[in-house]
């Protein structure tokens, strides 16, 4: 799989690794690649809201239920909706994929790797939510 943004063992800044001025090659990403690690991210995401729902049951203040609620609503639309921002990039990564085709709108690497990018940030947004909610409970269960 490829070293997707930030991931991985190599950032683009690495020191070369002799002197002779010669770099490690990264393998580069591809769409199926990509489809992995939305899978991968997708699994990820459930697991949080599944234990995150827990908390539904807790006795602990409304403004924490809203928060809770929140966190798992945006989690499952953005893993289950299929006009999600997720299931476009899906759509884009198999669309890459098809061979041939006359299609001048086919994505390439570079249309990838930014809408990546906007999925990321919409995780990473829903994994800041997740952490929120396990702080405020763990702070009303103190």
């Amino acid at each position: 799989m490829c070293s997707v943004k930030g991931e991985g063992p190599w950032q683009d800044d690495d020191p070369p690794d002799d002197l002779n001025n010669t770099f490690i090659l990264v393998e580069t990403c591809s769409p199926a690649a990509y489809l992995q690690r939305v899978q991968e991210v997708r699994e990820r995401l459930t697991e949080r809201c599944e234990d995150t729902e827990k908390y539904l049951r807790w006795n602990v203040p409304s403004t924490v239920l809203e928060r809770v609620r929140s966190a798992i609503g945006q989690s499952t639309l953005i893993t289950t909706n299929e006009k999600s921002t997720m299931a476009r990039f899906e759509a884009q990564c198999r669309e890459a994929m098809t061979p041939g085709g006359d299609n001048p709108y086919r994505p390439t690497m570079n249309d990838l790797e930014a809408y990546w990018d906007l999925v990321e940030l919409q995780v990473k947004n829903i994994d800041s939510l997740f952490d929120q909610v396990h702080l405020l409970v763990k702070r009303e269960a103190v």
